[in-house]
């Protein structure tokens, strides 16, 4: 399998991943970014590979933080149709931190931050 992250972080995707891997280590990396955001836990780093990823992407309600960088160039897909959601609680503390920006490129999305609980 051919991961070549130069970055760290708690889990990983990659276009030569599976799904059914742990994403735990950059040797078993998940295949999605859906994957990674549902195998992430507060405070934690998701590390997503190089590549073209066309999916939507929805992570459920975040009661803190977490962090996604690319470590190489991703392009985030929506292919018109899919949405880029992230679900927040009203109660504080919670923050999504993209970095990495200039190696990331959202296309075809329409992004919605919604808030839940209070």
């Amino acid at each position: 399998m051919a991961n070549n992250f130069r970055l760290t972080g708690n889990v990983y995707v990659s276009k030569e991943g599976n799904d059914a891997n742990s994403g735990l280590t950059p040797e078993l990396p998940k295949l999605t970014v859906q994957a990674g955001l549902n195998a992430l836990t507060t405070g934690q780093t998701l590390v997503i590979g190089a590549g073209v990823y066309k999916e939507a992407i929805y992570r459920g309600v975040v009661s803190g933080s977490f962090i996604i960088i690319a470590d190489g160039h991703v392009v985030l897909d929506g292919n018109f149709v899919n949405d880029f959601i992230l679900q927040n609680t009203n109660n504080g503390g919670s923050n999504i931190i993209v970095w990495n920006l200039y190696n990331i490129t959202f296309i075809n999305y329409r992004f919605i931050q919604t808030l839940s609980g209070s």
